[in-house]
């Protein structure tokens, strides 16, 4: 059963920066490339919510789970099911330092 997704603020700035930075380091094509991998990745998360693995970052990120974009493998969706609604909740390179980050930020509620 698909269910809808919504893309939070915080992962919407992600995807424009990771956007930006492929198409100044690689091409606009695989900038382009990389945008519609990552929402054919949301819709593919929507139909199979509970794929993959959950984050170990401590009990407050405890729903939070993470995929690669397909054809983007090092960048990941980190995401987490409320209400019914898959919510992208940030898309970062998973060479980050993730526990720093996921600790100093606080996930923002969706804008449905």
């Amino acid at each position: 059963m698909k269910i809808r997704y919504a893309v939070l603020p915080s992962a919407d700035r992600d995807l424009d920066l990771q956007a930006d930075y492929l198409a100044e380091e690689a091409s606009l094509e695989i900038a382009l490339r990389f945008l519609g991998a990552a929402h054919k990745t949301f819709s593919r998360l929507a139909v199979h919510p509970n794929m993959d693995w959950r984050l170990s970052l401590g009990p407050a990120f405890r729903s939070i789970r993470a995929f690669p974009v397909t054809g983007f493998e090092n960048i990941l969706v980190f995401y987490r099911t409320r209400e019914g609604v898959l919510e992208i909740v940030r898309v970062l390179h998973g060479a980050r330092d993730l526990e720093a980050l996921f600790g100093k930020e606080p996930i923002e509620e969706p804008e449905l």
